[in-house]
Order: C-alpha cells, then sequence, then structure tokens
C-alpha cells in the first residue's frame, strides 16, 4: 500500500474541520499531479500539510517537487520525510536521497557551465529637441518701416511743393496778359515765377509717384515679407497669424 493511500485512508476517519479541509486539498492535489500541473499540487500538497501535519504529505510534495527539476528542494522534503518513515522503506529512500543529491550536483554543474546571459542593452538616451518659439507676425519690422516712412515723407514733401507750385502759378498769372496779336506776355518777373512754377511742379510730381511706391512697398514689404502674414506661392495665396 502506498503511502498516499495510507494518508486517505487515515484522513477517512477525521472528524476536525483542518483534518477535513487536508483531505479536500489532498484529493485536489492529486488530481493535479496527474493532469502534470506539478506547481498547483506542490500548493495544495504544502496547504495539506500545514493543516495536518501528516508526514505522509512530505512525500507527495518531495514526488512532485522532483518532476518540477527542483532537486534541491525534493531533497530536502524527502529527507524530512525520512525522519517519519517505516524501518523497512528507509533503505528505499537513501537509494531515493542519493539519485536526487545527484541530479542536483549535475544541475549545477550545468547551470554553471552556461554562458551567462547577455547584459541587458543600455537604455536609448532621449534628448529633447527645445521647441522654437513660433515666430510672431508682425508689420512692424524695420525694413518696412523704414520704406514706408520715406514714402510718407516723399508724398509730404511732394505735396507742399505742389500747393507752392498752385500758389506761384496763381501770381505769376497776374503779372501777364495777352497782346494784340493774342499772345500771352509776361513781364520778368512773372517768367521768372513760371519757370520756378514749372520746376516746382516737375519735382512735386516726382516726389509724389517715389512716395507712393515707397508706402506700397513698404506695405508690400510688411504683408508679403519674410514674417509677414500673406505668402505667395504657385497658384496659392495663403494668411497666416497667431491668435
Amino acid at each position: 500500500m502506498t503511502l498516499a493511500l495510507l494518508f486517505a485512508l487515515h484522513l477517512a476517519h477525521a472528524q476536525d474541520g483542518d483534518d477535513a479541509r487536508a483531505r479536500e486539498l489532498y484529493d485536489n492535489g492529486a488530481t493535479l499531479y496527474d493532469e502534470g500541473r506539478y506547481e498547483d499540487a506542490v500548493a495544495a500538497f504544502e496547504e495539506a500539510y500545514r493543516l495536518s501535519k501528516r508526514p505522509a504529505l512530505l512525500f507527495n510534495i518531495a514526488n512532485a517537487l522532483e518532476r518540477l527539476a527542483r532537486y534541491d528542494e525534493a531533497l530536502d522534503v524527502l529527507s524530512r520525510y525520512r525522519a517519519y518513515a517505516p524501518a523497512d522503506e528507509r533503505e528505499t529512500l537513501d537509494r531515493r536521497i542519493t539519485m536526487l543529491e545527484r541530479r542536483a550536483t549535475e544541475q549545477k554543474a550545468a547551470a554553471a557551465a552556461a554562458p551567462p546571459p547577455p547584459p541587458p542593452a543600455p537604455a536609448a538616451v532621449v534628448v529633447a529637441t527645445p521647441t522654437p518659439e513660433p515666430t510672431k507676425t508682425t508689420l512692424f519690422r524695420p525694413l518696412p518701416l523704414a520704406v514706408s516712412g520715406a514714402g510718407l515723407v516723399a508724398l509730404g514733401i511732394g505735396a507742399g511743393l505742389g500747393g507752392g507750385a498752385v500758389g506761384a502759378h496763381t501770381e505769376a498769372a497776374d503779372g501777364c496778359a495777352p497782346d494784340a496779336g493774342g499772345a500771352l506776355r509776361c513781364s520778368s518777373s512773372s517768367a521768372a515765377a513760371l519757370d520756378a512754377e514749372r520746376g516746382d511742379a516737375l519735382a512735386a510730381d516726382i516726389l509724389m509717384i517715389t512716395g507712393a511706391l515707397g508706402l506700397g512697398g513698404g506695405i508690400a514689404l510688411g504683408l508679403w515679407g519674410e514674417g509677414g502674414p500673406l505668402m505667395l506661392g504657385p497658384g496659392y495665396v495663403a494668411i497666416q497669424g497667431q491668435f
């Protein structure tokens, strides 16, 4: 009769709750052992032993540990069981213990001869690239301001010269009168004033044109230049900005 069966027969007459629970755990462990679920079987047998303290369970635990190739642990548990085993079983247990000792020694030698596992790969260092501050769109940049300012100055001077030319023309015209043939005759002072008026008018026209171009160019630079809100490309016009 095997030790496991002896243990089962002994528990069949158990009266207290711990022994009843130990019987359940033993039955569960035996089923798990037969299914090859040795880790779970060890857990069930160990809990049954904790509750009942039946030495026969040590034999079951050692068997499951041996199946898991946990030879050192199996050797320790089987040696503990030997202290409770009947005298006629000890010779068989001694041979079993010697075999476990040999397997444990071979297992340790194989582990020592195995190449060490490769070191873990170093963690990748991620360098955070600072996000550049967004470029603020503005029309108030130096070059557009300078060009627009020069245009405004030219427009102002041109307007002043134009107004002066109109006044000079009116004043010079007072000194001119048609002769008998209908031709306009002017005094020498009026003729000089008319010449000056023509020069001022010409300068005023030039300045007005230059000022208009300068003002328009400054605005264009502010809108389409680098950092401006308008973008031009082949077949498109886009407006950008920040809020």
